[in-house]
C-alpha cells in the first residue's frame, strides 16, 4: 500500500525511469484504489512538481473510437479519397507541443545550441566558450545522431512528422527536462478497467504500445492508468485484465490516510470546521471493507525483471536530481521497494530485495580490476570460488564491459610522469591476467570470445579491446580462440 504522498513520489519516479529506458520500452504506472481516493490528484500534483502537464482522460465515459480518433475522408492530390483519423483532442495537444519542440530544435536548438536538428541528424556539441558565444559560434561537434529516413518511416508505419530526440542519450534527456526546455507530460487514463470491452482494448494498446494509429507517443510523455480494485471481493463492475496485460504495468495500490487528507484539504483552503469535524473520527473517514481492496497480485516475468533493472539504475542516476525534493530523495529505499513490488509482486519482490542486500557472494568489477595492486585480493578470490556457475558467468561478463570502459584511461596513465600513476597500468594488466587464471577452461574461452567480439566490445577510443589485452591470455586459449574462429568461418561458407 502507498499513501497519497508516496503515490505522488512514485509517479514522479516512474516518469524519471522512463527517461533512461531505451526507445520502445518504459514504465507504465497503474494506480489502483477505490473511488474518490485521489488518484487523479496524485497525477496532477506529480505533473506540477515536475514542471509539466497532466492530461487526464476519463476512461469510463469514452466510447469506441473516441480516443483513437474518428475516421475522416479527405481528397488526395490525384483526385482520389484518403481516409485518415482525426486525432483525439489530447493527442492533438501532444502533436502540437511536439511540433513546437521540433521547430525549436531546427532553429535555435536546445541547451544554448548544444543540441540541434539539422539535415544530417541531431548534432550534439560541447559547451561553447565565452569567445565562441561572442562570435556567434557553437561548441565543438561531438556527435551526430542519425534520424530515420523517409523510407524507414514508410516501412515502420511511423507518421510523426515532427519527431525529435527519442534516440538522445539518457543524460541529455534528463538535462532537457531538468532545464525546463522540455516539459514532462503525464497522459493519464482514469478508470481504465471500467470502460466498454472494445474501448478498453483500444486504451490498452495506447497505454502499453505508446501508439495511436501509427503516431508514436513522444519520449517526454509518460502513459499512466488507474483502475478500481478488481477481485472476487470487489463491488466494482470492472473488466478483467489477463496476466500478459498486467505484466506490462507497475501497479501502485493507493490507500488514503486521514492525515494526508487533512494536509490536502488545508492546502485547498477547504472549510476549517469541516476539516476539524472529519478529523475527530478516522473510522468514518472512508470505507475500509474488503470490497474496496485490491487483492490482485502482480507476478514476475523476464520482461518485468528488465524493467526492474531500469528502476534500480534510476535511483542512483536521479539521486541528486532537482526534479525531486530532498525529502523525496530521503524516501529512496522505501520507494525502490514499492516500485519493485509493484512490478513483480510481493513474494518475488521481497526475495529480490533480500538478494540485493546480501553482498556475501556478489563481486563488483572494480573490486577485481582496479590497478591498485598487481594481484587480486584473497577475499575476492574466495568470494568468486563460492559463486555458482551462473553467478561466475555474470561476474566474468561484467568484467568484460568494465575493461572496455576503463582500459583507455589506464593506457593514458601509462604515459604519466608520476611513477605511481604510471604503474597502475601494469597493475591493471596484471590483474586481468590473474582473473583469467581464476576462470575454469570453458569460462576462459567464453570470456575471451566475448571480449574479442568487435561488434559489441569496443574501447572508448573505438578500438577493439582484445587486441589491447591479448597477452593476458595463455597461448592455449589464443589457439582455441583462433581454431574456433576459423571453424566458424568455414561453416558459414558451407
Amino acid at each position: 500500500m502507498a499513501t497519497i504522498k508516496a503515490g505522488k513520489r512514485l509517479v514522479k519516479r516512474g516518469y524519471l525511469t522512463n527517461l533512461i529506458t531505451p526507445p520502445g520500452k518504459g514504465i507504465t504506472v497503474l494506480l489502483s484504489g477505490p473511488h474518490g481516493i485521489g488518484k487523479t490528484e496524485i497525477v496532477n500534483a506529480a505533473a506540477r512538481e515536475l514542471g509539466g502537464y497532466a492530461l487526464v482522460v476519463e476512461g469510463g465515459s469514452l466510447k469506441e473510437g473516441e480516443v483513437t480518433g474518428l475516421p475522416f475522408a479527405s481528397p488526395t492530390q490525384n483526385g482520389g479519397t484518403e481516409v485518415r483519423f482525426v486525432p483525439y483532442y489530447i493527442t492533438n495537444s501532444i502533436m502540437s507541443l511536439e511540433e513546437e519542440y521540433y521547430r525549436k530544435a531546427t532553429n535555435e536548438g536546445f541547451l544554448n545550441g548544444r543540441i540541434k536538428l539539422t539535415d544530417k541528424g541531431i548534432e550534439i556539441r560541447d559547451i561553447p566558450t565565452a569567445k565562441q558565444k561572442a562570435a556567434g559560434k557553437l561548441g565543438t561537434l561531438l556527435k551526430t545522431l542519425p534520424v530515420n529516413s523517409k523510407m524507414d518511416n514508410i516501412v515502420s508505419g511511423e507518421v510523426n512528422k515532427f519527431k525529435f530526440g527519442s534516440k538522445l542519450p539518457p543524460e541529455l534527456k534528463i538535462e532537457l527536462v531538468e532545464s525546463g526546455e522540455i516539459k514532462p507530460v503525464l497522459f493519464f487514463i482514469d478508470e481504465l478497467n471500467r470502460t466498454e470491452p472494445q474501448t478498453m482494448k483500444e486504451l490498452m494498446n495506447i497505454v502499453l504500445n505508446r501508439n495511436i494509429n501509427g503516431y508514436d507517443i513522444p519520449w517526454w510523455v509518460s502513459m499512466l492508468g488507474a483502475v478500481n480494485p478488481s477481485s472476487q471481493n470487489s463491488t466494482y463492475a470492472t473488466n478483467e485484465m489477463d496476466d500478459a496485460q498486467k505484466d506490462r504495468f507497475l501497479k501502485i495500490v493507493v490507500d488514503a490516510k486521514l492525515v494526508d487528507w487533512v494536509d490536502y484539504a488545508l492546502d485547498k483552503g477547504l472549510n476549517h470546521e469541516v476539516i476539524n469535524a472529519v478529523a475527530v473520527d478516522e473510522s468514518q473517514f472512508m470505507n475500509k471493507d474488503n470490497s474496496h481492496k485490491d487483492m490482485d497480485e502482480q507476478h514476475p516475468s523476464p520482461r518485468s525483471w528488465e524493467m526492474v533493472a531500469y528502476i534500480v539504475d534510476s535511483f542512483s542516476i536521479f539521486h541528486n536530481t532537482t526534479l525531486l525534493t530532498r525529502s523525496e530523495r530521503d524516501e529512496s529505499s522505501k520507494d525502490m521497494e514499492k516500485m519493485i513490488i509493484g512490478k513483480v509482486g510481493q513474494v518475488a519482490g521481497r526475495a529480490f530485495i533480500r538478494n540485493m542486500q546480501d553482498t556475501s557472494t556478489i563481486i563488483k568489477p572494480m573490486d577485481i580490476i582496479n590497478g591498485r595492486t598487481t594481484d587480486i585480493s584473497k577475499e575476492i578470490k574466495d568470494k568468486f570460488a563460492k559463486q555458482g556457475q551462473l553467478r561466475r558467468k555474470i561476474t566474468a561478463d561484467t568484467v568484460v564491459y568494465h575493461i572496455a570502459e576503463t582500459i583507455v584511461d589506464f593506457e593514458q596513465k601509462k604515459k604519466m610522469a608520476d611513477i605511481k600513476i604510471a604503474k597502475q597500468y601494469n597493475n591493471y594488466k596484471s590483474q586481468i591476467s590473474e582473473f583469467v587464471k581464476m576462470l575454469d577452461d570453458s569460462t576462459t574461452i567464453t570470456f575471451a570470445k566475448k571480449i574479442a567480439n568487435v561488434d559489441y566490445i569496443v574501447a572508448k577510443d573505438g578500438k577493439n579491446v582484445f587486441s589491447k589485452i591479448s597477452k593476458c591470455f595463455s597461448k592455449d586459449v589464443l589457439k582455441q580462440l583462433v581454431d574456433f574462429d576459423s571453424s566458424l568461418k568455414s561453416l558459414m561458407k558451407e
